[in-house]
C-alpha cells in the first residue's frame, strides 16, 4: 500500500494537486542543477514545497469565497 501522506500527516491534497507539487519540485531541482550546477539542499527543497502548497490553499479558499459569494 502507497503511503500518500508523504508531504505532511495532515495534508487533504487531491492526486491531482500531489502531480502538481511533485513536477514543481522535479522543476525547481533541474533550475538549481542548470543555474548553480549543484541539486537543491533538502530544507530549500523542502520551503519551497511548503511555500507551494500554502498558495494552492489560499487559491482554494479564494475560490470557495467566489462559489459562495454566487449561490447567493
Amino acid at each position: 500500500m502507497v503511503n500518500k501522506n508523504l508531504i505532511s500527516p495532515a495534508n487533504n491534497l487531491g492526486d491531482d494537486l500531489r502531480a502538481e507539487l511533485l513536477c514543481y519540485l522535479v522543476v525547481a531541482q533541474l533550475v538549481a542543477m542548470a543555474r548553480i550546477c549543484d541539486w537543491l539542499r533538502t530544507n530549500h527543497l523542502v520551503e519551497s514545497g511548503h511555500l507551494l502548497q500554502g498558495k494552492w490553499s489560499a487559491l482554494r479558499l479564494a475560490a470557495a469565497d467566489r462559489a459562495q459569494a454566487d449561490s447567493r
